[in-house]
């Protein structure tokens, strides 16, 4: 299509409007959902869609997310909600957390994967590694609390959800 979506997508995507209109919803919230919505999607529904990495850090899944903060030894990481866009990973933060890992809870595990790549470690563990493991359960536990958090402060006018498109 124009938008650069597939027609079969822009058609999807605007049976899911169909589908949701009846109930009014002001936001909707993604949590794992894997398809970026289209133009005309976001332009019916407004939805903020949970991302496992602190603003400014590493896209893609939650697992491309960790071995990436792996390979760059990062000291932190954290989680955000954002505006849904036709862009992955790409809308206005709404709300985030942060949190740190340079601090003794993982320097055991930061000590015994070494100077290994996440290539290494994929080839050898696998997400059994315990730092893939400890970095995923740290975020894993925010998660929850920012969506709860998130849609109270949406729903109490705290955070507002605006219109795109042309001013």
């Amino acid at each position: 299509g124009r938008s650069g979506f597939a027609p079969w997508r822009e058609a999807y995507d605007a049976k899911i409007a169909d589908l949701l209109a009846p109930y009014q919803a002001d936001v909707a919230l993604q949590a794992g959902y894997m398809l970026v919505w289209s133009p005309g999607l976001c332009e019916r529904i407004h939805a903020v869609n949970l991302h496992p990495a602190a603003p400014g850090g590493p896209a893609g899944t939650w697992q491309q997310v960790i071995w990436q903060l792996i390979d760059q030894r990062a000291s932190g990481s954290g989680v955000y909600m954002h505006l849904v866009t036709p862009s992955l990973d790409q809308g206005p933060v709404v709300t985030y957390c942060r949190y740190p890992l340079d601090t003794p809870a993982f320097a055991d595990a930061w000590a015994a994967i070494g100077e290994r790549t996440s290539e290494d470690l994929k080839a050898a563990e696998g997400e059994e590694v315990p730092l893939f493991q400890q970095i995923r359960a740290a975020g894993v536990r925010r998660e929850v609390p920012l969506i709860i958090a998130t849609l109270a402060a949406l729903g109490s006018g705290q955070v507002r959800v605006l219109p795109t498109g042309p001013a």
